[in-house]
């Protein structure tokens, strides 16, 4: 199975029950677990909206190419919002906001009720521009809008003080949109404030909205106060579990017992929350957890000695199936299925948008208006290159009077242009010399080589 893919795990005919270890320091640890129930209270949230431009891909790998097209994950947010606004008590109140690599409100930005939610589900932005989480975390906090926030995410950044974040007291929910979407960090900042973190791999976005929802509802697991010692005693909630830890004293003397340790470092986690962040940073490398508090060291097995110069070798990480270089590798497997001879209908424009999407137009716009693929993902870049020497763009290159790599990288531009600002000023950029009217047939004529990416 791919290291990539989202695994689903589910317990059944479970109970209730006293779980024993022993923590490192010799100390006796239980865990009670008992299911939480359903929360009363009204929600007062204030909830934050991904809006960048990776927000644009589809919510799961198979819809990616269809010919009927697709939802993004930004759409996806947008539909569930709309429905969860018509299920809510008049009581609730909530704010909406939204983020790229800036944070702003939609509409004021204070809380509202319920029937006014979707109207300001409609005002959301489609999605442009670069990932900031940290800095919306923050300005959201700041404005003390509500003592809740739920944040709505790809997330694809990494930029944020977890540590910093958790000691304003504000409790913090996140959902987790898209096959791309498993990110430490933010899960870290949930965590550590007595939030929760629920993950949607598809269109499904309103089964982990109303699962945080429960959580909103609930008092149990606010901030406690930071502490410099390890407390006796720690409730939090996960999901629709409420944990009890206990620290008894000394344990009796036993053979270290894996299950004994587990239990011990499950409980050591929920404890870093309520302690300040030199006695967390103590406590996760005393029982092993490995958090943004601590380090992780990997040992590359398959590297050699060298007595000269250092080197490095480049280790490929996992791609998520819904990025560029996902849709190309699922292009690779139909063909692998069906065979050379095929003629396969891969959505034509639909592909081309997508492979646009992957592109932070923000960041590397400068460098692709110039005709520099230098910096995007090397793949996407593969696919510019391979369609620039195409004989049909060529011609059309030479008629126009522009260099064919430019002109590919304009009619990639060209297909995201009314969603994304900065394509559009690249492709501005790129076809200043240009009749819009030749451009624009060169477009209708175009279509992308099929398997060739």
């Amino acid at each position: 199975m791919p290291s990539d893919t989202p695994i689903d795990l589910q317990v059944d005919d479970w109970r209730p029950g006293l779980l024993q270890g022993r923590s490192r320091e010799g100390k006796a640890v239980s865990l009670q677990i008992e299911p939480a129930g359903d929360g009363e209270e009204d929600l007062n949230v204030a909830v934050l909206v991904d809006h960048s431009g990776s927000m644009s891909a589809p919510c799961a790998a198979g819809q990616a190419g269809l010919e009927s097209g697709y939802e993004s994950v930004h759409e996806s947010v947008r539909r569930t919002l709309r429905h969860l606004a018509r299920q809510m008590r008049p009581t609730d109140r909530l704010a909406l906001w939204q983020f790229d690599h800036e944070c702003e409100p939609v509409g004021t930005g204070r809380t509202v009720p319920p029937e006014k939610l979707s109207g300001l589900v409609d005002d959301l932005e489609p999605p442009n521009g670069g990932t900031e989480i940290g800095a919306a975390l923050d300005r959201v906090i700041k404005a003390e809008v509500a003592p809740d926030l739920l944040l709505i995410t790809d997330g694809l950044s990494y930029e944020l003080d977890v540590q910093r974040l958790a000691a304003t007291g504000c409790r913090v929910f996140v959902v987790l949109v898209g096959e791309g979407s498993l990110e430490a960090n933010v899960g870290h900042l949930a965590a550590l404030t007595g939030g929760d973190v629920h993950c949607s791999f598809g269109t499904d976005v309103s089964t982990a909205l109303q699962a945080c929802l429960q959580g909103l509802r609930s008092k149990g697991g606010r901030p406690q106060d930071k502490g410099r010692a390890a407390p006796e005693r720690v409730r939090a909630h996960r999901g629709n579990a409420a944990i009890e830890a206990r620290w008894n004293g000394p344990a009796e003397r036993a053979e270290p017992d894996a299950f004994s340790d587990a239990v011990a470092a499950f409980a050591a986690g929920l404890a870093l929350g309520s302690l300040e962040e030199r006695a967390a940073m103590r406590l996760a490398a005393s029982e092993g957890l490995v958090t943004h508090l601590t380090s992780l060291v990997l040992v590359d097995e398959d590297s050699v000695r060298s007595r000269d110069l250092p080197t490095t070798r480049k280790i490929k990480l996992p791609t998520p199936p819904t990025s560029s270089a996902g849709l190309v590798r699922a292009s690779e497997r139909m063909y692998d299925r069906v065979g050379p001879d095929t003629d396969i209908n891969f959505g034509g424009t639909a592909l081309v948008a997508e492979v646009a999407r992957s592109i932070d137009w923000n960041q590397h716009g400068s460098a692709l208006a110039s005709g520099v693929l230098d910096g995007i993902d090397p793949l996407t870049a593969q696919f510019i290159q391979d369609h620039a020497q195409r004989p049909e763009l060529r011609q059309a290159a030479e008629t126009m009077g522009i260099d064919p790599l430019r002109l590919a990288i304009a009619w990639l531009a060209a297909s995201i242009a009314s969603d994304s600002r900065n394509a559009e000023r690249v492709r501005r950029r790129l076809l200043r010399q240009v009749e819009p009217a030749v451009f624009k047939a060169f477009v209708a004529e175009f279509e992308p080589g099929g398997l060739v990416v």
